[in-house]
């Protein structure tokens, strides 16, 4: 479990020595290792405002704060692809939310975002 999800993998063996298979599940996860690092989030704990560094490469849809309880607090209408973009964060309650980065074909990034006002 990585960022609260699960990583679903399912194994093919071509042969009894089974070499294909776990390249196969290392490169899947250093693709989705890949994602996750090429977007970042700062100031990181954020008060006011953040800003969004990302790909020029992947065009995003939106950016979607989220609770603890899961419940959806702000969604942020995007559409363009960005390499950095600041967003103003109304007054939030001190605390952890994830932001969600969805990205074009339905992919998405999670990031931990700290409120502290």
């Amino acid at each position: 479990m990585k960022d609260g999800r699960l990583l679903n993998i399912e194994l093919e063996y071509d042969d009894d020595s089974n070499c294909g298979s776990s390249s196969r599940i290392s490169t899947y996860y250093d693709k989705l290792n890949q994602l996750e690092t090429e977007y970042t989030i700062s100031p990181n704990p954020a008060q006011s405002h953040f800003t969004l560094k990302g790909s020029a490469s992947s065009f995003i849809h939106q950016v979607i704060f989220i609770d603890l309880n899961g419940k959806e607090i702000i969604k942020y209408l995007v559409d363009e692809k960005l390499t950095e973009r600041n967003f103003n964060l109304p007054n939030l309650s001190d605390g952890v939310y994830n932001a969600k980065i969805i990205l074009e074909n339905e992919k998405s990034v999670n990031k931990k975002v700290v409120i502290l006002n």
